[in-house]
């Protein structure tokens, strides 16, 4: 999990001492983190639920203005979507970057965009 530092603090690592500077982010287990936690040393990072769905809601705006069906089904969709909100509770529990939730939308988006294609190339006929 990700959390970042508050307060400058020092720390013993096989390489010797190091200092932890105010907004560092590090990676810590939750076990390992706690007793940091509580002290107030450190925070978990985590991207806010609003932010996330603020984007998700664009990408499904912008599909539906260009006349996308959000409503298409494929099993490589559920899959995609299956994975979109895992990376979206990863997110909201710092395990996961907006960058990892953009990429991920984004492969959603792009996924009902080819089964519009498909479905619209058997229509033609």
């Amino acid at each position: 999990m990700n959390f970042q530092v508050l307060k400058n603090f020092t720390v013993n690592t096989p390489q010797g001492e190091k200092i932890l500077q105010a907004g560092d982010i590090i990676a810590l287990s939750e076990d390992k983190a706690k007793a940091l936690v509580d002290k107030g040393k450190i925070e978990a990072v985590s991207i806010k639920w609003n932010t996330l769905s603020s984007i998700h809601l664009q990408t499904a705006r912008e599909l539906a203005e260009a006349g996308q069906n959000l409503r298409l089904y494929s099993q490589e969709i559920a899959a995609i979507e299956n994975r979109l909100n895992e990376t979206w509770l990863d997110c909201l529990h710092g395990e996961a970057t907006l960058d990892d939730f953009n990429a991920i939308n984004q492969l959603w988006a792009n996924a009902i965009r080819a089964a519009g294609k498909q479905v619209n190339s058997l229509c033609a006929f």
